[in-house]
């Protein structure tokens, strides 16, 4: 008869604040088994028990051990619960981590992740997710220690989606190879390439201030959160002739992080225009580096009464297939984001064969609309 841990007083994992529950907690349960903890044949938790445990609703549990069930790692048995399946008898190549910061629930990161490991595993590579959740700005305690078990259990590569020296600290050490995709500017000496998505764009910066400037813009307010808008972006604004003022929104981390965003771009956008002076010398053009934020700014122009595009061009960031609802087609700068993680997948693929293969240049369009 299995043995069951259904009254065990601890888990051998934790969830951080912020990050995607489900994909947690599956991540959590794989570890466990994978070091020991739960051996083939056991019976976990109940949902119920996962519950009071991580403090989390009833539908994180149910979905997590759903998902675990869908790939073979558990199977769920009526009136017994989730079992720990037999070891299968198949074997991967090995195991590739995709790191993340863990705190945002982002739309891009999750595309990335999916189609990561579905193209891997057809290649016979594991991914794994390791979230590095932030706490006061830095690597939390937490998250490096998700990284460290994930090392213990051995890896072969890492895809890095956030940028940490603390990271690279813990792979270097580690001594697995690992390559970074981001936009900050860092470099990582021992990193096999740093992958520039905002690089790649210069050329998509230049045609949409190009257009604006065809449109009379002269004065453009740029809005993103935490400062990261690319020094790129804002230098073709410049070399268009246009100056800018830059809006910050700040976005308080919570497990609601996305409709976060999208309220502090309404409340943010509606405050620069109550301002007397804001509205006495308005910008020609809004630029909204997420749109998440610029949903929300959106909502907040319209109450104002400023009509887009007569009175004010607007254009956003934004992800193939998403992007926010306007009457009129928006000007957007639009990421692929399946099509740069495939881009990535064969560049680490290539890698991992042994092949010589330069780093991919990933994609942004500049789709020109009525604003």
């Amino acid at each position: 008869m299995p043995s069951s841990s259904s009254t065990a007083g601890a888990l051998p994992f934790a969830l951080s604040a912020g990050g995607e529950l489900t994909r947690q907690m599956a991540d959590g349960i794989r570890s466990a088994i994978a070091s020991g903890h739960w051996k083939p044949g056991d019976t976990l938790p109940s949902a119920a028990r996962f519950r009071e445990l991580l403090g989390t609703g009833g539908y994180v549990p149910r979905s997590a051990l759903r998902l675990l069930a869908d790939e073979g790692t558990v199977i769920l048995k009526r009136r017994v619960g989730a079992v720990v399946a037999p070891k299968r008898v198949t074997r991967t190549r090995g195991r590739v981590a995709f790191i993340t910061d863990g705190q945002r629930e982002s739309y891009y990161e999750n595309v990335h992740a999916f189609v990561l490991q579905e193209q891997l595993g057809e290649a016979g590579w594991e991914l794994v997710h390791v979230p590095t959740p932030r706490a006061d700005g830095r690597s939390g305690g937490l998250g490096l220690d998700s990284l460290r078990r994930q090392l213990a259990l051995g890896l072969d590569f890492a895809i890095c989606f956030t940028e940490s020296r603390e990271i690279a600290a813990e792979l270097d050490k580690a001594r697995v190879r690992y390559v970074y995709e981001g936009g900050s500017g860092r470099t990582f000496p021992n990193a096999l390439a740093t992958i520039n998505l905002e690089l790649d764009s210069q050329d998509c910066f230049d045609r949409l201030a190009s257009f604006w400037r065809e449109g009379k813009v002269r004065k453009v307010l740029v809005v993103d959160f935490e400062h990261v808008m690319p020094r790129t972006l804002l230098g073709a604004f410049v070399k268009a002739g246009m100056t800018f003022r830059h809006l910050v929104v700040h976005c308080p981390k919570s497990r609601h992080y996305l409709q976060g965003i999208q309220q502090a771009g309404l409340h943010a956008i509606a405050k620069f225009f109550g301002v007397a002076g804001s509205r006495a010398d308005p910008p020609d053009a809004l630029f909204f580096y997420d749109d998440y934020l610029a949903s929300g700014g959106l909502i907040a122009l319209a109450a104002t009464g400023i009509r887009v595009p007569e009175e004010m061009r607007v254009a956003t960031l934004a992800n193939r297939g998403l992007g926010p609802v306007w009457f009129k087609p928006l000007t957007r700068l639009e990421y692929d984001p399946v099509g740069n993680a495939r881009l990535i997948g064969g560049y680490v693929l290539a890698i991992l064969d042994g092949k010589d293969a330069p780093p991919p240049r990933l994609n942004m369009a500049f789709i020109p609309g009525e604003t």
